[in-house]
């Protein structure tokens, strides 16, 4: 799976995926020391996914002060899923 970080001029948060996710997304966390996102599924039967996504100090802060992250996943140009996740900072060294 391929996945991206992207952040908007305005702030906002999205992670773009070329696969689907595995189940419905819960949350979204950040491990703001290991700077580590972390994807909290819906269904205990699914564990946490850690993104090995690159979190670049440019980055830091919009993601501490986002509020919500968009998680999409695109193939052949359609989006064939998607949701709108809370996204929370956590420190879990």
């Amino acid at each position: 799976m391929s996945m991206d970080l992207i952040i908007a001029e305005n702030g906002h948060v999205m992670i773009a995926s070329n696969k689907p996710f595995s189940a419905p997304v819960a949350r979204v966390d950040f491990d703001v020391q290991a700077r580590q996102l972390m994807l909290v599924y819906e269904d205990d039967a699914h564990e946490p996914d850690v993104l090995g996504l690159p979190v670049h100090d440019r980055l830091l802060p919009a993601l501490m002060s986002a509020p919500r992250v968009l998680l999409v996943a695109v193939h052949n140009n359609e989006v064939t899923d998607g949701f709108d996740a809370p996204l929370t900072c956590v420190d879990f060294n």
